[in-house]
């Protein structure tokens, strides 16, 4: 289990998240949802032991995640940033290959499962192209590969990937191809996810458990069912915010009913009213 208890997190004098209590667990997508500045992604980085806490702890297998040795903890969690710098002279296969960093194996042998991670991600064909020359979308689809070779490791705890907002460089095809392959892993591998999404009926659809933030803190927790109401979306994203029911949908749907009046935005309010990535 990853775990965080009574987390604190200040920066630059600032509190970011406030009291947040969780627990991701092998086997679930779990999903980190809220408007922007509400604290997702800080969480994301405390979850992984990037930052440190104020107050509270983040407890992997039990232990505190900042005792962790640096190579030890990289066998049990990776993480997929924003922002992923390599050199540019790097071919896609070398970049893949980097999640072998923590193990000590033969070369033809994290050859091989970066060639079968880059199959899963539909790069099979990329191996020696420069990564510089791929779009945004494909370099996101490389780094994800890269994760997950980082956690294929024996023993016989649980391994947990983070992921800070991986569908944003997608397309819509990627989109639901990187969500399904991440739940997947996760009911297939027992790996635990955890995913920073903005996109709230992505969420509804593949997520098996929401944390719903707003002002650094957890409001709403639990299966999309019970964790996505209107009401609760509604406040966190500060806009009218309606499901929609169809016969042909199975799962959670929401749209933002229509202004009658302009959206007036202050200073402390820069989000748009259109919260909706529609499918």
């Amino acid at each position: 289990m990853l775990e965080a208890i009574g987390v604190k997190v200040s920066l630059g004098g600032e509190s970011v998240l406030r009291d947040v209590s969780l627990a991701a667990l092998p086997g679930e997508l779990g999903v980190v949802l809220g408007a922007n500045g509400a604290g997702k992604s800080t969480l994301l980085r405390a979850l992984s032991g990037e930052l440190p806490l104020t107050a509270g702890s983040v407890l992997l297998h039990d232990r505190p995640v900042q005792g962790f040795k640096a190579v030890a903890l990289a066998k049990y969690r990776a993480v997929l940033s924003q922002q992923f710098q390599v050199a540019y002279h790097m071919s896609v296969g070398e970049v893949a290959m980097l999640g072998r960093y923590p193990y000590t194996e033969p070369l033809r042998r994290s050859r091989e499962l970066a060639r079968k991670a880059l199959k899963e991600v539909g790069l099979s064909s990329f191996w020696g192209r420069s990564v510089q020359t791929l779009s945004g979308g494909e370099q996101q689809r490389v780094h994800f590969a890269r994760a997950l070779l980082q956690l294929q490791g024996e023993g016989e705890h649980s391994r947990f990937l983070l992921l800070d907002e991986p569908t944003a460089s997608l397309d819509l095809k990627w989109q639901h191809e990187l969500l399904q392959l991440a739940r997947h892993c996760a009911q297939e591998r027992n790996i635990g996810v955890v995913a920073v999404l903005h996109d709230i009926n992505l969420a509804a659809r593949y997520a098996d458990r929401v944390w719903l933030m707003q002002n650094g803190g957890v409001v709403a927790s639990g299966p999309p069912g019970q964790s996505l109401s209107a009401e609760a979306l509604s406040r966190a994203y500060r806009t009218n915010v309606q499901p929609v029911t169809h016969n042909s949908l199975s799962y959670l749907h929401f749209t933002v009913a229509e202004r009658t009046a302009p959206l007036l935005i202050d200073q402390n309010s820069k989000n748009s009213n259109y919260v909706e990535a529609n499918l």
